[in-house]
């Protein structure tokens, strides 16, 4: 074999050794990756649990924070509700308070001044309270204070501007009253609380539990037939006179607008 034929067989083998090379480079490449892809897996895995727990992490914070504000402002339009609904109740109360009032004194013989409870004490309120009618408006000591519900009591004491109201309810009010069936005299005397007692009835009077008890109208203060309460206790173990108890027709702390009655017209 010539120097040119065994040239020409070298250049013939070596496209296919460089193959050959290429083919192996390749394949251990491809088991280098697999292998560090093998080894590799673990973190990547790790990897994703972790980014995918910090997604979810983030995401319901998000979710948690948008939930909250809408919370909030769901509260504060339940709030407002709730105080437009308090507000108008209030409107409602008063204005039916008004128009009793205005009905009374339409239906009224007398002449009367509405005035508004200026003052009660919290510590001592079933003595006296003061309104905001004084001398400048006509008030004058010993004149009737009542209101749709009931009699509240006597003008104690008068100033310029207000005045002060003893209560019937007061340790030192005596009224004259009379039993709406039986039209028996006696004293209504107050407590110092919310109940009054009704004294000087005898043990065979005809009175029952629920009857109502007026003003007598034989007192120069109170005229007659003005509404002082009604019996809700009637006690007869005494020989002589019945222990009958009157409750008030109003709670004093609700007292907002009072009538004086001025004169007889």
């Amino acid at each position: 074999m010539n120097f040119k034929q065994k040239k020409s067989k070298q250049k013939l083998w070596l496209p296919l050794i460089v193959a050959l090379f290429i083919t192996i480079a390749f394949l251990r490449s491809d088991l280098l990756i697999s292998k560090t892809n093998k080894l590799l897996l673990p973190l990547r895995i790790k990897i994703y649990t972790t980014t995918n727990n910090l997604q979810n992490f983030f995401d319901t914070f998000f979710y948690v924070k948008e939930i909250n504000k809408k919370n909030e402002s769901l509260r504060l339009t339940i709030e407002k509700q709730k105080h437009l609904f308090i507000e108008n109740n209030n409107l409602l109360e008063e204005n039916q308070h008004l128009r009793e009032l205005l009905q009374m004194k339409k239906k009224t013989k007398y002449e009367i001044i509405v005035a508004q409870v200026s003052y009660i004490d919290s510590l001592n309120p079933y003595e006296t309270i003061s309104i905001d009618k004084g001398v400048n408006d006509g008030i004058k000591q010993n004149m009737a204070v009542t209101t749709p519900l009931g009699v509240v009591g006597r003008v104690k004491e008068v100033f310029d501007d207000y005045s002060t109201v003893e209560l019937i309810t007061s340790n030192q009010s005596y009224t004259s009253a009379t039993d709406e069936n039986s039209n028996t005299l006696s004293i209504l005397s107050g407590q110092g609380n919310e109940i009054l007692n009704l004294e000087y009835i005898v043990t065979d009077s005809d009175i029952h539990l629920g009857d109502k008890i007026f003003t007598s109208g034989i007192s120069d203060i109170y005229n007659k037939n003005l509404f002082l309460g009604e019996i809700t206790a009637i006690n007869s173990d005494d020989e002589m006179f019945k222990q009958i108890t009157v409750k008030l027709p109003y709670n004093i702390f609700n007292l907002k607008d009072v009538m004086i009655i001025k004169k007889v017209r």
